[in-house]
């Protein structure tokens, strides 16, 4: 469950999904009106879509869609998560496309390419066949420049080094970085 503690939001330690504890954190979730909120919400969306990109094409591939008497992933999409009929053709495309293309997919997942940039090379690439042209996902790459990491460290103070500091981490419930 979620709690607040000070004025900050706190993830108890709780046997729950990552998925189910995600939904909760952003049922409470509220988003300010400044360029640090806006950057680290579209930031955390871009890496939401490219995270879904190879379950989505292995549920694809295995046609679970059929499990709920949906025809395709697509129309799956539409009835399940409620996307518009282009809104889950396209995300559903993209996962296919990016089975083809591993470079941009690994890049996509880290945050160094944007879904925007995703679909340009996607839609570049899928012209011409993979087997006849290896390197096209390479090539086309060569020519994206990559968006810089982003740096957590003004919205989250002293929190986003210990965050992102290599090694493990407490266990839940364990003490609190020092």
């Amino acid at each position: 469950g979620v709690r607040w503690y000070e004025g900050r939001m706190v993830l108890e330690c709780v046997v729950t999904d990552v998925l189910t504890a995600l939904e909760e954190l952003v049922d409470q979730l509220d988003i300010g009106v400044a360029e640090d909120d806006l950057t680290r919400v579209f930031r955390l969306r871009e890496t939401l879509l490219a995270k879904s990109m190879t379950p989505l094409r292995e549920f694809d591939k295995a046609q679970l869609y059929q499990l709920s008497k949906a025809a395709s992933t697509k129309k799956f999409l539409e009835n399940t998560a409620g996307l518009s009929p282009a809104d889950a053709g396209s995300v559903a495309g993209l996962a296919r496309k990016l089975g083809a293309m591993p470079e941009t997919e690994a890049r996509f997942v880290e945050g160094r390419l944007s879904s925007g940039q995703v679909r340009a090379i996607t839609a570049n690439g899928a012209a011409r066949p993979v087997p006849r042209y290896p390197g096209v996902g390479a090539e086309l790459l060569a020519t994206v420049s990559p968006r810089p990491p982003p740096d957590p460290s003004p919205a989250m103070g002293g929190e986003a080094t210990w965050a992102t500091a290599p090694g493990p981490r407490p266990a839940c419930g364990g003490p609190a970085p020092g």
